[in-house]
């Protein structure tokens, strides 16, 4: 699979942008896809690999995609909705989904057999996703 690759210092609030301050539960990045834990209300890199033991726990709290690096117990900034510039390249009017590695970002025709599906959004511009976060609850057949 190919995620799409990131600059840090490109990753942008948009348009319409909801966003929740929170702390970090460990070191995250720019642009890199977050859930809230339940356990202890902190941010942590989201998989979609539904082998996993926390993917369950991970895929139903998808919250956004982190908008500035924090490393534990540090401050984070996390999108919620909206337009957000992501950093990278992405195809206009594809939808963009959570990876099977943790934070990272595809595209719904990079989803392989057996992973959750979780739609984050669709691309209106070649360097933007219009956040709209939809846990499908779907397995990929």
């Amino acid at each position: 699979m190919a995620a799409i690759t990131i600059t840090d210092a490109s990753v942008i609030q948009g348009d319409g942008a909801i966003v929740e301050s929170g702390t970090a539960g460990e070191a995250i990045t720019p642009g890199e896809v977050v859930y809230k834990s339940t356990s202890d209300n902190k941010f942590y890199l989201a998989d979609s690999l539904a082998a996993s033991v926390t993917a369950t726990s991970q895929i139903d709290n998808v919250y956004g995609i982190a908008l500035n690096a924090a490393t534990a117990n540090q401050p984070v900034t996390v999108q919620k909705s909206g337009s957000i510039t992501v950093g990278g390249t992405v195809v206009v009017g594809e939808p963009y989904c959570l990876d099977i590695v943790a934070g990272q970002i595809i595209a719904h025709s990079e989803i392989t057999s057996g992973n959750k599906i979780v739609h984050l959004g669709y691309a209106p511009t070649a360097a933007t996703i219009l956040l709209a976060i939809n846990r499908t609850g779907i397995t990929s057949p």
